[in-house]
């Protein structure tokens, strides 16, 4: 588990271009993994990872397993800095 987690960090490092000349939208290299869904789901584009994450999960049921886990992976860790920042800490 903390190795996926260090992964996860080192990727979202890294950005690109998900969607090419649909959305020239950049989101972090890990959304890589659900660049199928993106395009069959998240017709509009994506502008960031917010946005990607916001999409899928309108659609999750449908998702593929590897950006299942991924889309998961992405909301437990924001979740994660989210009260981190409330809390007034930084991890």
């Amino acid at each position: 588990m903390k190795i996926f987690k260090l992964s996860l960090a080192a990727i979202s490092i890294c950005s690109f271009s998900v969607l090419g000349a649909t959305a020239h939208a950049k989101v972090s290299q890990g959304w890589a993994v659900c660049k199928k869904d993106i395009k069959k789901f998240c017709k509009k584009g994506v502008a960031d990872d917010q946005a990607a994450f916001q999409c899928l999960e309108s659609h999750e049921k449908q998702l593929s397993k590897s950006c299942f886990a991924f889309n998961e992976a992405y909301e437990k860790e924001h979740e994660k800095s989210e009260s981190s920042e409330k809390a007034g800490t930084h991890e």
